[in-house]
């Protein structure tokens, strides 16, 4: 007599998804699903992946930890009704996490394949990433361990192919306190050196 043994399924982990190229990151995204919108409530590290390319890794690592934007640590989520909500970048600057690039969120469909995710858009507030209409998108892998896509336009309003990326968490609470370090973005443009702004005092 045969005894079968199911054999349990790998479980998912930021380690596994570094190992992965762009466009397999992009085809498992596709098979995920969405979220609970108040499940993504406080927040997140945020962890890199592979863009395609040598060189698309190179300026994600330059735009991600090497500019007057700080060094980019992950996100945070606050889900103000059951479909609509807000949220920040943090990012270390001058040794002292900090809290700016601000977006709205939603439950909404996918850019890529019209199915469902939850949904940040920039261009609720006033940023950097607004300006180019950035959308980034959110969807469950496993528990903690969420897979991301983002993509923004280009100067002739052609949306960028998505790059992905991940968020684990939560670590702790939404941080309702602190000031946005480049100011509010809503009453007036967020002011990053070096990004058209003057220099943060």
């Amino acid at each position: 007599m045969t005894i079968s043994k199911e054999v349990p399924e790998e479980r998912w982990t930021l380690e596994r998804l570094k190992k992965m190229a762009r466009d397999e990151l992009v085809e498992l995204y596709k098979t995920l699903p969405a979220p609970d919108f108040e499940e993504m409530n406080g927040e997140y590290d945020g962890h890199t992946l592979d863009t395609g390319s040598e060189a698309g890794n190179r300026a994600s690592e330059w735009v991600m930890n090497k500019t007057a934007m700080g060094v980019w640590k992950g996100k945070a989520y606050f889900p103000i009704t059951s479909t609509t909500g807000e949220g920040y970048n943090r990012y270390v600057i001058n040794g002292k996490e900090r809290h700016h690039l601000r977006f709205g969120t939603d439950m909404n469909v996918s850019l890529f394949d019209g199915k469902p995710t939850l949904r940040m858009r920039y261009g609720a507030f006033k940023n950097i990433s607004g300006s180019s209409d950035l959308i980034d998108e959110v969807r469950k892998l496993d528990e903690g361990i969420y897979l991301c896509t983002g993509a923004s336009l280009d100067a002739k309003g052609r949306r960028s192919r998505p790059t992905p990326f991940c968020l684990t968490g939560p670590i702790r609470e939404y941080d309702h306190e602190t000031p946005f370090y480049f100011g509010d973005e809503v009453s007036e443009q967020a002011m990053i050196p070096g990004f058209g702004s003057k220099e943060k005092k």
